[in-house]
Order: structure tokens, then sequence, then C-alpha cells
């Protein structure tokens, strides 16, 4: 479910629109919440004290309540996007070491046009790894973001 929440606020925060429209959103349910819970204080009698105290309460205990699911959620879709960035920066370790082992098989090649032809392919496949998975300053092997 948190991840369900957590893809949808994803979404949300994506545009500016959504993020105003979603705001004023909360803004009436949580006003409305206020007001529901004051008039059946007033309905039940409840002492001024009392009825201050109540709907400081409710509204803080739904706001908070909101709030932790909110951030749960968010957490939850951050630590999906680690995840998927840490197996990106393993299929570009993977790849590279690849492209390694393609690269200096030239050398035992005694054709010249099989040399170039070789080191033209993982130029070429280098250069796409570059631009499709930039390192972006993750080291896969300690798992965390590097400055």
């Amino acid at each position: 479910m948190l991840n369900r929440i957590g893809d949808f606020v994803g979404r949300v925060a994506d545009r500016r629109s959504t993020i105003f429209l979603t705001a004023s959103v909360v803004m009436v349910v949580f006003g409305c919440f206020d007001y529901f819970t004051d008039m059946a204080m007033l309905s039940f009698g409840v002492a001024p004290e009392l009825h201050a105290a109540g709907l400081a309460m409710f509204v803080g205990v739904g706001a908070g309540f909101s709030a932790l699911v909110l951030l749960m959620a968010r957490r939850e879709r951050r630590r999906m996007v680690q995840d998927e960035l840490y197996r990106l920066a393993e299929l570009n370790h993977r790849l590279r070491n690849s492209l390694q082992i393609i690269a200096y098989a030239h050398y035992t090649s005694e054709d010249e046009s099989h040399r170039k032809m070789m080191m033209d392919a993982v130029s070429s496949i280098d250069t796409s790894l570059r631009q499709l998975i930039p390192a972006m300053g993750v080291d896969h092997r300690k798992q965390e973001y590097r400055p």
C-alpha cells in the first residue's frame, strides 16, 4: 500500500498544478474535518476548555497521521529509486568489464583492420553507456551516494 501511495505522491509532485490542487484538496478536507468536529462537540454541549483541546487534538492527530503516511510512502519510493540506481550501476560495471576484455583482445589480433573495427565498436559502446548510464556519483560497492 505504501508503494501505491508513494507512486501517487511522486506523480502529484511531478507538476506544479497538481501540487497546488492537491494542497487545496487537503486544506478543504482538514477544514471540513475541523468544522464537523466543532459542530459535533457543540451539539454534545462540551465545556469550552475541553472543546478547544478536543479540536486541537483531533486536527493534530489527523494532520500528523496523514503526514506520517505520506512521509513513509515517500521514503519507500526513494528506496525503490535508489535500488534501481544500484542495479543500473551494477549493469554499467558489468558491461564495462566485458568491454575491457574486448578492448584488450585487439592486441592479439594480427589484422590491423580487425583491430580498428574492434576498437571502434568498443568506443561506440562505451560512449553509449556513458550517455545512457552516467555514473551520477553512485558507488555500488559502498551502497551510498558520493558528493
